[in-house]
């Protein structure tokens, strides 16, 4: 079974930590090819033609990450979610092609918001089943709409306030991230409902719909440091000096200095029979940093990753997600 028919089978299952009976695997979004898309009053759309994009899962690849390339080695609990936007063969447009599946993508930009509406043009032999959007670290995610076509939106808001807290403090960290989420919160607020929004407040007869909900960067994110792994002094034992002894040609020396932690997160959705559900898998990354001589006496710096995460929570349309309330907008 390839990783792609292993994620497709149970997304839920298959990202959920190992203490809650899942499989425990780590989903890192990586963009190859950027969307164009279609500036409106307040925000960006996904033209219709671009809202199906591709997808596979994969290993032994690289992913930009902070400091570094990292390679995502065969066999880890990590695994890669490759987003082209078009198929590997243009003949396979609408349908599986080899490990790659079509899914729904939603990129982000700095100070933008930027939504796509989970319905296709006719034409598709498999119909999208997974939602992505781009890794989180700062961004809300809020979702509307109905449960077989909803909307989804991914906000930024980069501007004022500097770099998160060197704090990590409970009280610190939401005094910097709360101001940006009620920002995101507005722009939401202020963009025009989707159809399915607007026919069923023109017809109450209509089944009602689930309020809108979201999540903000204090719950994908671990930002009070709470899930750090424990250092000790036996970080050799797990082959992390050894990992930064092959990255440095005629290495001869290696010394560990510190360990740099960056939390993140991964937004999907996954659509069983009819109905869209969204999830958000909290995680982080450890870079372990080494000071590394070689031969000729020259000295670097080297970071080795560790990849975490620690929990999966469905927040729309159950679950754990914040409600954002919204009146129409038409």
């Amino acid at each position: 079974m390839s990783l792609s028919d292993d994620f497709l089978q149970n997304p839920e299952t298959y990202c959920a930590p190992r203490n809650a009976g899942g499989r425990g695997r780590i989903l890192i979004v990586a963009e190859r090819e950027m969307l164009t898309l279609n500036a409106k009053g307040g925000y960006s759309s996904v033209a219709k033609t671009d809202r199906v994009s591709y997808c596979r899962i994969a290993q032994n690849v690289n992913i930009g990450q902070q400091m570094q390339q990292v390679t995502i080695s065969t066999g880890s609990d990590t695994v890669v979610a490759e987003v082209k936007r078009n198929p590997p063969n243009p003949g396979d447009y609408g349908k599986r092609a080899g490990d790659w599946f079509p899914c729904y993508y939603l990129p982000w930009q700095a100070q933008q918001t930027y939504r796509i509406t989970l319905r296709h043009s006719s034409g598709f032999l498999e119909e999208p089943r997974i939602f992505l959007t781009s890794t989180v670290d700062g961004c809300s995610v809020i979702v509307e709409g109905s449960p077989e076509a909803p909307t989804v939106y991914h906000l930024n808001d980069a501007g004022g306030g500097g770099n998160p807290p060197q704090q990590t403090t409970l009280v610190a960290q939401q005094n910097y991230w709360n101001p940006k989420a009620t920002t995101m919160e507005t722009r939401f607020q202020a963009a025009r409902s989707p159809k399915e929004v607007r026919n069923q407040a023109a017809n109450p007869m209509l089944p009602a719909l689930p309020g809108a909900k979201g999540v903000h960067a204090m719950h994908y994110m671990d930002v009070t440091e709470a899930n750090l792994p424990a250092l000790d002094t036996g970080l050799d034992r797990y082959g992390y000096g050894q990992r930064a002894r092959t990255m440095i040609r005629d290495a001869v020396k290696v010394n560990f200095q510190q360990a740099l932690y960056k939390p993140y997160g991964t937004v999907f959705g996954w659509k069983q029979n009819t109905t869209w559900r969204f999830f958000y898998q909290q995680r982080a990354v450890v870079f372990y940093m080494y000071r590394v001589t070689d031969r000729q006496g020259a000295v670097h710096t080297v970071p080795v990753p560790r990849q975490c995460a620690f929990n999966l929570d469905e927040f729309w349309p159950n679950g754990s997600g914040v409600a954002v309330g919204k009146a129409l907008v038409p």
